[in-house]
């Protein structure tokens, strides 16, 4: 079974303080989201190409597949962008778009479930950065 939690923490980890070349699109993204009690602070924004951005809230909507707030994010970003079949397989649109369908059936979804998985995405950072710090990741 894939850990889809590792793999958002060390896609969102290389983007922070990312420098690339200024032709290189980079996006702002939160690395706890807004919706879940993430703030604009330096600390919580990591730079991500189009591709790994969207990626990044794909694996989001894994992590959390009852967040209505997640869901919705990521069906507003493919509006935005534009994402079409040739940058995403039609099968991971369709997986996505399925989700969305399903996320407005659980609009309703209590603030304490969404505080419990900001908690636990606050704790997999963290132990990520306590073992970069001990030179073990």
């Amino acid at each position: 079974m894939m850990n889809y939690l590792r793999r958002y923490v060390d896609l969102c980890m290389r983007g922070v303080g990312r420098k690339l070349p200024k032709s290189i699109h980079l996006e702002r993204h939160h690395i706890i989201p807004q919706s879940m009690g993430g703030t604009n602070d330096p600390s919580n924004i990591c730079w991500l190409t189009v591709k790994e951005h969207w990626l990044a809230h794909c694996l989001l909507v894994r992590i959390f597949p009852k967040n209505y707030n997640l869901i919705t994010a990521l069906d507003a970003m493919v509006g935005s962008k534009g994402l079409s079949p040739h940058r995403a397989s039609l099968r991971l649109m369709d997986w996505q778009k399925r989700r969305i369908t399903a996320a407005h059936v659980l609009r309703r979804e209590d603030r304490k479930k969404r505080e419990l998985e900001r908690k636990q995405l606050v704790r997999a950072l963290n132990a990520y950065v306590r073992g970069s710090n001990n030179g073990s990741a």
